[in-house]
C-alpha cells in the first residue's frame, strides 16, 4: 500500500502547548486587568494578583504571554515556575531562588550565592550558568523568614523589578503554611517602609483552591486583584474554528462547524484537541471540513484528552455500568438532581446509584451542591465534555 503523507504541512492548533498570542480568543480583557497594573510594581507599589480557571480554560497560556509581554515591554525581570505536585513551601521559596540567580550572568552567579547565603554555599550546586539548592534547613528558614531580603538584593541587580509568576499553586493550598506565610510577606512589605521592591507576583491555580486558601486565612484573598476565567462564548468559538482553519485555506461546512463549537463546550483545551483531530484526519485531502470529518474528529480528540488530561482518573472506573450512567448524564446537563438521573436509569443501575455517587465524589469527578446531597455537578467542565462526546459516540 502507497501513503501519501505530506511531513512539511503543520497543524495551526496546539493541544496541551501554550496557545500562541494570535490564537487568543475573548481573553483580552483579562489580559489588560493584569497589564495596567505593571506601571505601579514598578514604583514599588508591590502588586498581587490571582489568576484561576477550570482545568483546559488556558490558564499557562495567559500567565506565559503576559510574561513574555512585560519582559519585552516592561523590561522587568520575569520568572516563572510551575509548582505542578509541589505541596512544600521550603521546595517553592528555593525553587524561585533558583530562578532568580539563574539570571544573573554566569559569571556572578557563584559571586552573588556566596554572598547571599555565606557559609551556606554549600548546599547551593552551582554548574556552569545552572544553580540547584540541596536539601539545607539554615538556607530554607532563612527564605522563608527573610523573603522579602533576597528579593531586595535581586532589584537591586534587576533594576525594573521582578514580574514572579508561580503556576499551578493548587498543591499548597491544602495547609495552613502556605497562606500563613503569604499573608505575613505582604504584611512586612508593607509595615517596613525599608524596602523599596518593584515587584509583581502572579499566582495561578483552580478556583477551589483559591477558595480553600481564603477558607483557611480569610484575610489572604483581600491581598489579590482577582479574576477567573470563564468558558469562551458559542460565536468566540466559532472565530477561532474560522480563523485557525483559514490559515491553513481549509473551510468548514455549517454543520460542521455547529458540532465542533458544541462539543468543545467553551474550553480552550477541547478546542485545541478538536481541531488538531480534525486537521490531522483531514491530512490535507481537501479543503472542506465535513460534519463527517468533524465527528471522527471530536471522537478522536475525546481518546486523546482521556489519555493526556483525564487518564489517572479514568483508570479507577472499571464498572462498565458507571460508564453507562456517566454517559446517560450528559443527558441532564452539567449539574443535576439525584431524583432526575434516578428516574432515567434502568432497575439494575438504580441499585448501585447511592454507591455510584459516592465512588464519583471520591475520584473528584463530581462535587455536591447542596448540603442535603440531592443536586450534583461535574468537577470541571473537561470531565463532563468528555462523557458527552462518549454519549455522541455509543450512539
Amino acid at each position: 500500500m502507497e501513503y501519501k503523507y505530506d511531513i512539511d504541512v503543520e497543524s495551526p492548533f496546539s493541544p496541551g502547548k501554550p496557545v500562541n498570542p494570535d490564537y487568543f480568543i475573548g481573553r483580552r480583557n483579562i489580559i489588560s486587568k493584569i497589564l495596567q497594573r505593571v506601571g505601579m510594581a514598578k514604583n514599588a507599589n508591590v502588586q498581587h494578583f490571582y489568576l484561576t480557571g477550570s482545568q483546559g480554560m488556558g490558564k499557562t497560556s495567559i500567565a506565559l504571554y503576559v510574561e513574555d509581554y512585560i519582559r519585552k515591554n516592561a523590561k522587568m525581570q520575569t520568572i516563572y515556575y510551575s509548582n505542578k505536585n509541589n505541596d512544600s513551601l521550603e521546595v517553592l521559596l528555593t525553587k524561585i531562588m533558583e530562578g532568580i540567580l539563574n539570571e544573573f550572568p554566569k559569571e556572578s552567579i557563584k559571586s552573588k550565592a556566596i554572598k547571599w547565603f555565606g557559609e551556606n554555599v554549600s548546599a547551593i550546586d552551582i554548574k556552569l550558568t545552572k544553580v540547584e539548592f540541596k536539601e539545607n534547613k539554615e538556607i530554607s528558614f532563612d527564605l522563608i523568614h527573610d523573603f522579602p531580603h533576597y528579593l531586595e538584593l535581586a532589584c537591586e541587580e534587576f533594576d525594573k523589578g521582578i514580574f514572579l509568576i508561580i503556576d499551578d499553586i493548587n498543591g499548597l493550598s491544602n495547609s495552613k503554611e502556605f497562606p500563613n506565610w503569604y499573608k505575613q510577606f505582604t504584611d512586612t512589605l508593607e509595615a517596613n517602609l525599608d524596602y523599596n521592591i518593584p515587584l509583581y507576583v502572579l499566582l495561578v491555580s483552580y478556583p477551589e483552591k483559591f477558595d480553600m486558601l481564603v477558607r483557611t486565612e480569610p484575610t489572604f484573598g483581600r491581598i489579590f486583584h482577582y479574576e477567573q476565567i470563564s468558558k469562551l462564548s458559542d460565536e468566540e468559538v466559532r472565530e477561532f474554528f474560522i480563523n485557525s482553519f483559514d490559515k491553513v485555506q481549509m473551510t468548514c461546512t455549517k454543520d460542521a462547524l455547529d458540532i465542533m463549537v458544541y462539543f468543545s463546550n467553551g474550553l480552550p483545551l477541547m478546542m485545541q484537541q478538536i481541531g488538531d483531530s480534525i486537521f490531522w484526519l483531514n491530512n490535507n485531502i481537501n479543503n472542506t471540513i465535513t460534519e463527517k470529518l468533524a465527528e471522527e474528529g471530536i471522537v478522536d480528540a475525546a481518546n486523546q484528552i482521556a489519555s493526556k488530561q483525564i487518564r489517572p482518573v479514568l483508570a479507577h472506573i472499571t464498572e462498565e455500568e458507571y460508564m453507562d450512567i456517566l454517559i446517560k448524564i450528559t443527558q441532564l446537563g452539567y449539574e443535576f438532581k439525584k431524583s432526575e438521573l434516578k428516574s432515567c436509569l434502568n432497575n439494575d443501575k438504580k441499585e448501585v446509584l447511592d454507591t455510584f455517587l459516592n465512588d464519583m465524589l471520591d475520584l473528584n469527578i463530581f462535587t455536591n451542591i447542596d448540603t442535603n446531597g440531592k443536586i450534583f455537578k461535574f468537577s470541571n467542565q473537561l470531565f463532563y465534555t468528555y462523557f458527552l462526546i462518549r454519549s455522541i459516540e455509543k450512539k
